[in-house]
């Protein structure tokens, strides 16, 4: 389970990746949670602060908002 603290300051779209490579890259067109699959879109993600959780052997995300 991954977790990090991001600021967005405008609509976006990012996907999960690992080893900086996108061999392996999670995605999915849901937000603020869903189940990522292996080479799924792009999450399109609202500007804002986040709380992200990333499991990486299930695929599923949460953005939770923090003020």
């Amino acid at each position: 389970l991954w977790t990090c603290n991001i600021t967005l300051k405008k609509d976006t779209e990012a996907k999960f990746r690992a080893e900086g490579k996108w061999d392996n890259n999670w995605g999915k067109a849901a937000f603020p949670y869903g189940k990522g699959t292996q080479g799924g879109p792009n999450i399109k993600l609202t500007k804002g602060n986040y709380k992200v959780f990333f499991n990486d052997l299930t695929g599923e995300y949460h953005f939770i908002y923090a003020e």
